[in-house]
């Protein structure tokens, strides 16, 4: 990967739908070359894939992270975790707790049920819960 490569993610994480076009005339290449770059970036998996952002989170919704400390490895819960709409990302992690996953539900009810769920999975020993007060920087792709 190279600068190009760079600028091409920056813009598209700026507008994932900006056209090929207009990406080749910002990063000085023809159409047809940065057609190949997105291709071999997808290709390597560099870009996994485009979404759409929805921009503010429903009103009324509760924003939640879930710190998990696990007695075993936290991969198996990969699965589950995915099967869980609510679970927007998780991220294995360093330090004293081993997983953060990032949840948003309609109430403090539906919370607590996620949270119960990810208590009961195999290996988990303990479940914090830190409640989203505000969000300063939220940018795409950022998770």
């Amino acid at each position: 990967m190279d600068e190009i490569d760079r600028q091409l993610l920056t813009l598209l994480r700026g507008d994932g739908r900006m056209p090929t076009t207009t990406l080749a005339k910002r990063v000085g290449l023809a159409r047809s070359s940065v057609q190949e770059r997105l291709d071999r970036l997808q290709r390597d998996g560099v870009i996994r894939g485009f979404t759409v952002i929805t921009g503010a989170t429903a009103p009324g919704a509760v924003q939640a992270y879930l710190i998990v400390k696990m007695s075993e490895n936290c991969y198996k819960l990969q699965g589950a975790l995915r099967a869980m709409p609510e679970v927007l990302f998780a991220h294995s992690i360093t330090g004293d707790e081993d997983l953060l996953i990032y949840t948003e539900t309609a109430s403090t009810d539906a919370l607590a049920r996620v949270r119960e769920q990810v208590e009961k999975m195999p290996g988990v020993l303990r479940v914090t819960t830190a409640l989203v007060l505000n969000r300063w920087v939220d940018r795409p792709g950022g998770a």
